[in-house]
């Protein structure tokens, strides 16, 4: 077995920079800067701002994150597999596909939110009180993204072997996949906790969605020719 890291391709590391960016940035504000710590936060995704005009929040969501793992585990999975679909794509269908994926996720939050606010009645106990509850809670992270391109992954790289450091075993990509899907939807069934679990389920759909329905050479190819 050979071992080996991507390479931080264009796009990706691009990504990278800004999502520590910002991260360090939230870091200042929070022990330096109350008033850029209340300006960071019109860029966190809360589905009742966006319906009054605030869309910009349903990609700016992406690039926070509420803590040192979380902003690790979301950027090596970005490097991982961010990369791969970048040299396969190139720069701009991969950026679409992320963003896609990132938009998606936001818009499955707000939907589910508004469901559970519409079953439920308005605020109260219960599964979907508890849902309805995504309308005014916060959503930051790349996790939505990052569910599109482990999906994407599974799909056209499936049989692929991935090494499960610092486990000292692989496992196939579909598998690795399965698993995290799984992981995601009985964090789901539980309830809105500490995770976005809906987002990441999200995400993941509408990953499935780009390959499986859109152009194979992008939402922008297929426009310009259109046009």
């Amino acid at each position: 077995m050979s071992l080996a890291l991507p390479p931080f391709t264009g796009i990706v590391k691009r990504l990278l920079i800004i999502n520590t960016a910002v991260f360090m940035l939230t870091l200042l504000a929070q022990n330096f800067s109350p008033l850029l710590q209340s300006v960071l936060r019109f860029g966190w995704l809360v589905p009742t701002q966006v319906l009054h005009g605030a869309l910009w929040e349903l990609v700016t969501y992406s690039f926070f994150h509420v803590g040192l793992f979380h902003l690790l585990f979301n950027m090596l999975a970005l490097w991982m597999f961010g990369s791969q679909f970048e040299m396969d794509w190139g720069a701009r269908r991969f950026l679409e596909f992320y963003l896609f994926c990132v938009v998606g996720a936001a818009i499955s939050t707000m939907a589910v939110g508004y469901a559970g606010l519409a079953i439920s009645g308005g605020p109260g106990f219960g599964f979907f009180a508890n849902l309805g509850r995504l309308v005014y809670t916060p959503t930051l992270g790349a996790s939505g993204g990052i569910y599109g391109l482990l999906i994407a992954f599974g799909i056209l790289y499936g049989d692929r072997e991935i090494y499960m450091f610092p486990l000292p075993f692989s496992i196939k990509a579909k598998y690795m996949v399965g698993i995290w899907i799984f992981i995601a939807l009985v964090g789901a069934l539980q309830g809105p906790g500490g995770v976005a679990n809906f987002a990441h389920l999200g995400g993941a759909f509408c990953g499935w969605l780009y390959l499986r329905f859109l152009p194979r050479k992008g939402l922008q190819v297929k426009a310009s020719e259109g046009f």
